[in-house]
């Protein structure tokens, strides 16, 4: 089925429509598999049953209040049921209270206010709750604990290539689905996306032509591997994950200059240059960093202005893939897994981490005594926030008021007078943000001998499996414009992964092979999924399926450095591009597109006014050399050859022959003035949807 086909959308909740419905319910399902009852009412929940609970019913019976204590959030707390006992009674929709209470005219009615439920939304509910007698849906929000789903494995031959592996789960779900995939893209198809995704621009016509010519049954792989070890891949997810770290320069941030001073891009890009460990970036930001990198590493922590809370906030989505901001008064009121104490726990984490400078640049430094505080309940209870991690798991702590810091807790010792007198020195009362600047002197950061942010490197990293797979999912909408998990930063009970067992595996295999960010990356753009082409005959499929090519909209730099080459820059082999200010281009992108990892693609009038008359696209057009794209373009004899060569520099293919003969027809009528209609023409093709995106 097509996306959104046979739903509506009213109030946010999506509804399947009276045919649709009818269809549902009018299948026989007495003689059914309990695997089909079982698909079909974990998908009723998760697209229709969770998301109009969480429209209707949560305010009252979700993590911020549970009326009569009933817990609407999973299945589970469904079974438990509160007071009055179960809510639903598995495969008897009519013994089932929920049922009761919803029905019109009843007493108590549930929900309270508001439009009642519509004929169609009981339907609904009913025919859900008789698909639970048959063992469908338990579980389908995961364990209340912790969010993790029942183990589901892909039971592969041992050895096998992870391109395999990937296409062996993808293909399944084709199959499931009943629909066939498009068709694999053409040789320059493959070579702009893999150009853009690894060195964030489209390739030049003489790379195209030379990678087209290429006759090696492996071309593409080797073109991956080529581009991984290039400079560009390494500045270029250098600029995707300092967004992805640290957002966006500006917005009360620190600016582009600060993060340039201090080492952190350049951080970065060494990172990702020698192929550091995931498991060991994300160590560096947590813990400021080894011996070599801890003047850039630490920025990450020292650009929140000892904000302990927007330091959790921060680690939690980039390193995690979770979101925790809703739990900091209450429990998560729609994640159940996530509780305040999560929040908290994480917060306590940073609670002992201060800024410095040190004669080698800033730092972070953690006391060896202090950051306990308390957290509050909406009911006003009170208690200790203890290290937990999301999974669970705690550090024991013996706990020390600041009074009896003591230099013999440290491995690397404050100076001895600023013992005791930690309010001078930069730890925070809770909620309060201390100014930024001003940071004390010291000649190396303090590191006591229990670490509390080591700590969660132990719990967060190195014994939690939803750190591979978070990584995994990131690099996945990175190459295939969505996530096994969407969004992203939002891998909840909530939100189920479209391929389970996928995630799973390639989380396992990319922790076994040592958390290489290559490796992952080779896996999955040597997949058939990722090679597919674009275009669909027909209906489009759903995009979880990754059954066609996907349209993804270029990021800033991306688009930025693709408007350079197209006009005539060219890379100069140590990750810059010759004969334009690539910076000044990309500081003017980043503020009209700031996102990475869009949710949803939605242009703005700002964007569409800028690209139809930005004086710096007409400067590019203007350009001036035997390598500008109109010097080139001009070089061709005859209007065809002309449209043509436009073509293969802009977009990377050849016209189809009604746009040689639109394009022809546009600069005949301009014959008196030649190079500016092929100007015109170009500047359409660069600011056209086709050149926005990566397809």
């Amino acid at each position: 089925m097509p996306d959104g086909a046979g739903v509506a959308s009213l109030g946010g909740v999506k509804r399947l429509d009276p045919l649709l419905t009818a269809i549902v319910l009018s299948v026989a399902w007495a003689g059914a598999a309990p695997a089909a009852w079982e698909e079909e009412t974990t998908e009723l929940w998760q697209a229709h049953i969770q998301p109009l609970f969480e429209a209707r019913c949560m305010k009252c019976h979700g993590g911020t209040e549970k009326e009569a204590g009933l817990d609407l959030r999973t299945v589970e707390s469904l079974l438990k049921g509160g007071e009055s006992g179960p809510a639903v009674t598995p495969g008897e929709s009519g013994e089932s209270l929920l049922m009761t209470v919803i029905q019109p005219g009843s007493d108590p009615h549930m929900p309270p206010k508001g439009d009642p439920l519509s004929e169609q939304e009981i339907e609904l509910l009913r025919h859900w709750i008789e698909g639970l007698g048959s063992g469908g849906g338990a579980g389908a929000a995961g364990s209340r604990e912790t969010g993790e789903r029942e183990p589901s494995r892909l039971f592969l031959p041992a050895g096998i290539r992870p391109e395999l592996a990937i296409d062996f789960a993808i293909e399944r779900r084709w199959v499931e689905a009943g629909i066939e995939p498009s068709r694999r893209s053409g040789d320059g198809a493959f070579a702009r996306r893999i150009y853009l995704d690894l060195a964030g621009r489209i390739p030049a016509l003489e790379e195209l032509e030379a990678f087209e010519r290429q006759k090696e049954s492996d071309k593409r792989e080797r073109l991956a591997d080529a581009l991984l070890e290039s400079p560009e891949f390494a500045g270029h997810f250098a600029e995707i994950f300092n967004v992805v770290f640290l957002g966006r320069e500006g917005d009360g941030r620190r600016d582009r200059a600060a993060r340039e001073q201090e080492g952190w891009l350049a951080y970065l890009r060494r990172a990702f240059a020698e192929n550091r460990s995931w498991d060991r970036i994300a160590s560096d930001l947590i813990e400021g960093g080894g011996e070599e990198d801890a003047r850039g590493a630490a920025w990450y922590l020292f650009e929140r202005g000892n904000d302990h809370e927007e330091m959790a906030r921060a680690v939690a989505p980039a390193l995690f893939g979770l979101q925790v901001h809703c739990a900091q008064c209450h429990d998560h009121p729609v994640v159940p897994e996530i509780e305040q104490e999560h929040y908290w726990g994480l917060v306590s984490f940073f609670n002992r981490s201060f800024n410095l400078r040190t004669p080698e640049g800033p730092a972070v430094g953690e006391w060896a005594a202090g950051g306990n505080v308390q957290f509050s309940n909406l009911a006003g209870d009170s208690r200790d926030a203890d290290l937990v991690f999301f999974t669970g798991a705690r550090q024991p702590e013996d706990r020390v008021e600041k009074e009896n810091d003591a230099l013999e807790r440290y491995v690397v010792a404050p100076p001895a007078e600023l013992l005791g007198n930690q309010k001078d020195k930069g730890e925070e009362t809770q909620g309060r943000r201390r100014r930024r600047g001003g940071e004390p002197q010291m000649d190396a950061a303090p590191a006591p001998r229990f670490s509390r942010r080591a700590a969660l490197v132990q719990l967060g990293i190195a014994e939690n499996p939803g750190f591979s797979r978070a990584i995994v999912n990131r690099i996945w909408a990175l190459l295939m414009g969505r996530g096994l998990v969407h969004p992203v930063d939002e891998m909840d009970s909530v939100h189920p992964p479209s391929h389970p067992e996928l995630l799973e595996w390639l989380g396992e295999e990319f922790s076994r092979a040592g958390y290489d960010l290559r490796w992952l990356i080779r896996a999955i753009t040597a997949s058939r999924a990722y090679q597919l082409d674009s275009a669909v005959e027909g209906l489009r499929p759903r995009p979880e399926l990754f059954a066609a090519g996907p349209e993804k909209p270029l990021s800033a730099e991306a688009y930025s450095r693709s408007l350079l080459v197209a006009c005539g820059a060219e890379p100069d082999g140590a990750g810059g591009l010759t004969g334009a200010d690539a910076e000044a281009l990309r500081t003017k992108f980043a503020e009209l597109i700031p996102e990475i990892f869009p949710e949803v693609f939605s242009p703005t009038a700002r964007q569409a006014l800028y690209f139809t008359n930005s004086p710096e696209i007409d400067a590019l057009l203007r350009m001036e050399g035997e390598r500008s794209l109109l010097r080139r373009i001009m070089g061709e004899q005859g209007t065809e050859a002309r449209v043509t060569a436009l073509f293969r520099r802009i977009l990377g293919r050849e016209p189809a022959l009604e746009e040689i003969q639109e394009a022809g027809r546009y600069l005949e009528g301009r014959e008196d003035r030649e190079e500016e209609g092929l100007r015109q023409l170009a500047w359409a093709l660069l600011s056209g949807a086709e050149f926005r995106f990566n397809h």
